[in-house]
């Protein structure tokens, strides 16, 4: 469970807010819903995509903080055939 005080709204715009003007966030053009809800927030109808990217940039700065989640690649090991990719 995430222990989170503030609102999504607030979270959302004090994660990008200094990403995009610092331009360290890259999306690619294939990103489409991800540029929609960005460029439209907070006027839109879902929230999803940024929703779960801040939070994913949460738990990878938190992590990397705490000396976790920083590996070599080496050491990250090829997945099965039992996982698939999203088309």
């Amino acid at each position: 469970p995430i222990d989170e005080k503030r609102s999504k709204t607030k979270r959302i715009r004090q994660r990008f807010t200094d990403i995009v003007t610092d331009h360290e966030l890259y999306v690619h053009p294939s990103m489409s819903e991800f540029k929609t809800q960005y460029q439209n927030y907070p006027n839109v109808p879902h929230e999803d995509v940024l929703d779960a990217t801040e939070i994913g940039f949460d738990v990878l700065t938190t992590r990397e903080l705490a000396g976790e989640g920083v590996y070599d690649e080496e050491d990250i090991p090829d997945l099965d055939e039992s996982w698939r990719c999203a088309p």
